[in-house]
């Protein structure tokens, strides 16, 4: 089970290349939420369940086309893994209505400052990040990947089959 679970976030980082090392804690970052709210990421992190960070806008074709089957993901594993669909600074507005159009029930928060896009060395979009319930970046992907791909990674998250090496561990 831990071979499958590593060939999965393998599969998933390779699929578009990963571009944030895997086993460090992840940046915080202030985001606003839908009511505009501001919170720390960290607050996020720390709920003890994984998180599926996707970085979007809504002028963004990659973005828009993985953007049904991310909802679908979040509809199925929402419930034991946090997703938070970060829409950039310069079309937060455009992502919050196109997503509220299309009733997706993704969370959207959007990062007015690109604090969350600077954290992450952001230099394309779409862009995702899995979090393990540690708050540990497991993997990212920057492009686009498969639903399928997403899916068994996030199983993996789900089943916490994967741990950060800490430094100096051999």
């Amino acid at each position: 089970m831990r071979k499958a679970a590593f060939l999965a976030l393998l599969a998933f980082a390779l699929s578009a290349g990963t571009v944030f090392a895997d086993g460090q804690r992840v940046p915080n970052f202030t985001l606003t939420d839908q009511s505009g709210n501001t919170l720390q990421f960290s607050d996020i992190v720390s709920g003890g369940r994984p998180v599926v960070l996707s970085f979007t806008a809504s002028w963004c074709p990659g973005c828009r086309s993985k953007m049904p089957w991310l909802d679908r993901a979040y509809r199925d594993f929402g419930g034991n893994v946090r997703f938070v669909t970060l829409a950039l600074a310069n079309g937060a507005e455009q992502t919050k209505r196109y997503i509220e159009e299309r009733g997706y029930a993704l969370p959207v928060y959007i990062d007015s400052l690109h604090e969350g896009a600077m954290a992450f060395a952001l230099e394309f979009i779409p862009y995702t990040v899995l979090i393990d319930a540690s708050g540990y970046i497991v993997t990212g992907a920057q492009g686009r990947f498969d639903e399928e791909t997403l899916r068994k990674a996030i199983v993996s998250l789900e089943l916490n089959t994967w741990r950060p090496r800490i430094r100096g561990e051999r």
